[in-house]
């Protein structure tokens, strides 16, 4: 995180959703450090295993006052200027929803934008940069899911049933550290479930019960 500070810019609003305590210190000290930015913190009391994201990301789009969100893993590196490209790309097409290149990080440094390009291709998962009320129209991500996998996919599919079309950003790259030793794979749910998730009829999701409601204790704000 300290390394996309770079990229950071005291007009951004910076939600972070932190699902369990344990980085708590760690995160006020920095925004300690930070007063330039405009921090808003939040996070889960709640004991649980690892769980799909899709319930704190929706809590941080709820907790969202921009017009434009941009969804991106605390774990997740900008190798470029990712926010400002995503973002002026909303800007000049805000029927878009917009993305970069993500390679998985076995190194353990980040690359250059030229070791990016030479590295094997990327994916297309992981951060998005949407205008909220696209979101809000469709009910953010599908709370229903249980294990790893499927939410990114699945949010891209509803909102393109919505109307709202995919804006890749080749030059926005971004690196995600992989953890062999805790490798997560398809739970049975997921698995048994993976094609409705990756190729939903409907792009509603969560109908009928509230979303990014699952928490809301705020710890830190500026």
């Amino acid at each position: 995180m300290s390394h996309n500070k770079q990229f950071a810019s005291p007009d951004y609003e910076i939600v972070l959703v932190l699902d369990e305590p344990s980085e708590e210190k760690g995160i006020l000290e920095l925004c300690a450090e930070t007063p330039e930015f405009h921090w808003k913190v939040l996070v889960n009391r709640v004991d649980h295993e690892w769980r799909n994201p899709s319930k704190p990301l929706n809590v941080g789009i709820r907790q969202a006052r921009s017009e434009t969100v941009l969804v991106v893993s605390p774990e997740t590196t900008w190798v470029t200027d990712v926010p400002g490209l995503l973002l002026r790309g909303c800007e000049q097409q805000p029927k878009s929803y917009h993305f970069g290149s993500l390679q998985g990080n076995h190194a353990g440094r980040i690359p250059t934008a030229r070791e990016f390009d030479l590295m094997m291709d990327a994916s297309h998962c992981g951060s998005i940069c949407v205008r909220k009320e696209h979101l809000e129209a469709i009910n953010g991500y599908d709370e229903s899911l249980v294990g790893w996998g499927g939410d990114d996919d699945n949010l891209r599919a509803r909102l393109w049933r919505m109307g709202v079309m995919p804006h890749h950003h080749k030059e926005a790259r971004l690196v995600h550290p992989i953890h062999r030793e805790t490798s997560r794979v398809h739970s049975p749910d997921t698995r048994a479930r993976l094609r409705d998730i990756v190729r939903p009829t409907e792009p509603l999701a969560n109908v009928g019960v509230g979303w990014g409601e699952d928490f809301n204790e705020v710890i830190f704000e500026s």
